[in-house]
């Protein structure tokens, strides 16, 4: 392994030049005498160096050891390091020295009171003792800032040590994260990731981000809690945590005692709380945990306000070998009185997150799993596919079928102090549980297992169906749909299936409209109404023709001059990359508009006619 030590003397005959220089740049192949151009690099970030606002261009390949600390004296207050190449990597040890196991003295970077940009880079190859600070590869102060975009973080590993917390980044400032990947990262909590609050409240957003393959492991914590939060380990009373367009896959929460918790994350709501917690298209596959909840582990506050939401989820394949469920769990062994908020839970689709499908050992286990919740709670469930009881029916001796063991929610509510709204239409579910009194029960499995209620609320059951029988009354695929860009989902594949159109198209909560416009992909909602769960069925499509859904507009593209063309005049006119991201600035009153400069790909246009109608196509360019 290679050290390297920041200079501490500058020649003087390029000392004034520095001062006025804004981009230096660093290479293995460099020396920190150089002064840090392009034709002469450093060797190192040689940080004794930086100037106030300053970018840091890696050209390849460095090595950094130990910590660059930059102090609360300090007088750097934003710094951009960014990669100059597709090879550009801060790594700790090589590939090869990390896979003999060769450790590291220190983390990457320790920001206190700074704003680090982090832009079209690699950092990898991490591997530490804990000791007593948390941040496998960088730690971020209640006053500092982190910004990432376009980076691989690839093999941050902290294996021992009190307070145990992100073998990638432990935040308590602000963190923002876009097009990045997690993977390989492993520490006691929070496998990739750990945001806790000290003196500031959390703040952290995720977009187009992956988590993949990150794990807990052995370790110590102040506390004594277990091992917890496979990617991420979220602890604190104040919060605005937002995932949007991420993949968590194959997370694991795991360690020697077979008590951790939150596959995937781990929620951990100190008293008086605060928290507003968002997933919205994203894709949660395959993680598991050892202890309890597969994705998700949440500890609720006694006090204070909590809203978590998921809007346009996929679910697949989550699994616990513990005794709480395979996706989410929140339980508390007495009522929660003091807590307000709210659960949503709208246009997802979960399937399969139980341990008694493929072949695996069946423990009376669920994807959804409340408990001993009161309190002004609301839960908000409209919309979803809950497909996740997928285990073929057993003959009772008599000839009826029935499901075996499991379930796509279970509650279990006794308390008379629960307050909350219960807001539960348009579900598609396999199988609820659970015991109830006359609070939650009543408003969450009677919406199910009371016929006309459920009737009345077009909710439907599937519950003693085999798999095929599921599927096809469903017109869901069974496994995920690979994109060649952007995330997995699950595909509706049948015009004729149930879940085709038998959604609310909106559906305004709290002053907020909770029905998402575009699904997963971004695609918009096509049809009389949205259909269930994350994926909008929009045909099969090979031309401009065919992409045509309930219109009167007839729409063409002249493919030579790249002008779009409408049959007439319409209200306004919207295009969306086929992620749901606006592409051109929004026109009125035309009939046609120019999209030359947009790259190949698909498109969805979304139109409003004279008449105030609105609706969506698709094209190809």
């Amino acid at each position: 392994m290679k050290n390297l030590f920041y200079s501490m003397v500058l020649a003087l005959c390029w000392q004034s030049n520095l001062s006025a220089q804004e981009t230096f740049y660093v290479s293995s192949s460099g020396s920190d005498d150089n002064p840090g151009t392009k034709e002469q690099p450093w060797y190192s970030l040689n940080a004794d160096n930086w100037t106030d606002g300053c970018t840091i261009i890696v050209l390849d390949e460095i090595y950094l050891d130990p910590v660059i600390d930059v102090s609360k004296e300090a007088t750097i207050k934003e710094v951009t390091i960014k990669g100059g190449s597709p090879e550009a990597a801060i790594m700790g040890v090589n590939d090869d020295e990390f896979n003999d196991g060769e450790m590291n003295v220190s983390s990457f970077f320790d920001l206190k009171r700074v704003k680090l940009n982090l832009e079209d880079i690699t950092l990898k190859n991490l591997h530490r003792d804990g000791g007593t600070g948390s941040g496998g590869m960088i730690y971020v102060d209640p006053y500092s800032e982190l910004n990432l975009n376009n980076v691989v973080v690839r093999n941050g590993v902290v294996t021992t040590g009190v307070n145990c917390r992100g073998g990638a980044i432990c935040s308590e400032g602000k963190l923002v994260v876009k097009n990045t990947i997690f993977e390989g990262c492993k520490a006691y909590q929070g496998g990739a990731v750990c945001l806790r609050e000290s003196e500031n409240p959390i703040y952290a957003r995720f977009e187009d981000c992956i988590f993949r393959n990150n794990e807990t492991g052995d370790g110590v914590a102040e506390n004594g809690s277990g091992a917890a939060g496979g990617a991420l380990y979220i602890e604190g009373m104040e919060m605005d945590i937002a995932f949007d367009k991420c993949y968590f896959d194959s997370n694991v929460a795991t360690n020697t005692a077979r008590n951790a918790t939150g596959g995937g994350i781990r929620l951990f709501l100190n008293e008086e709380c605060d928290a507003n917690v968002t997933f919205m298209n994203c894709t949660v596959a395959n993680n598991k945990s050892v202890g309890a909840s597969g994705f998700m582990h949440w500890a609720r506050c006694e006090q204070g306000n909590v809203n978590l939401k998921f809007v346009n989820n996929v679910f697949y394949k989550n699994r616990t070998e513990g005794p709480q469920a395979n996706l989410i769990t929140s339980q508390k062994p007495a009522p929660t009185v003091g807590m307000s908020g709210s659960f949503v839970f709208v246009n997802n689709t979960s399937m399969m997150n139980n341990t008694g499908v493929d072949g695996l050992v069946q423990t009376d286990q669920n994807a959804i799993n409340f408990s001993d919740f009161g309190g002004d709670f609301d839960l908000v469930f409209v919309n979803n596919i809950m497909l996740d009881c997928m285990i073929e029916p057993i003959d009772k001796g008599d000839g009826t079928m029935v499901d075996q063991l499991g379930w796509g929610w279970s509650i279990r509510e006794k308390d008379a102090r629960s307050k909350g709204e219960y807001i539960i239409k348009n579900n598609l579910i396999d199988g609820v549980g659970g015991a109830y009194d006359a609070t939650w029960g009543a408003g969450f499995l009677y919406h199910f297992n009371n016929e006309d209620i459920a009737t009345a609320n077009n909710n439907k059951s599937v519950r003693g169906k085999s798999t095929d029988q599921k599927l096809k009354q469903v017109g869901i695929n069974r496994k995920l749909t690979e994109p060649t860009e952007g995330i997995p989902y699950i595909e509706i594949n049948d015009p004729e299936g149930y879940a085709i159109d038998n959604g609310v198209s909106s559906l305004i909560y709290k002053g907020e409209e909770l029905i998402p416009q575009t699904d997963i992909r971004g695609v918009a909602k096509t049809g009389n109404s949205r259909d269930l769960g994350a994926f909008e069925y929009n045909g099969v499509v090979s031309s401009v023709n065919e992409f045509k859904v309930d219109s009167q507009v007839h729409v063409y593209l002249n493919h030579l001059t790249g002008i779009l063309y409408f049959s007439e005049e319409v209200a306004s006119v919207q295009m969306y990359t086929s992620f749901g991201m606006p592409c051109i600035p929004s026109a009125v009153n035309v009939t046609s508009v120019n999209i030359q400069n947009l790259e190949k790909g698909i498109y969805i246009v979304r139109i409003v006619d004279k008449n105030g109608k609105v609706y969506s196509e698709k094209i190809l360019k």
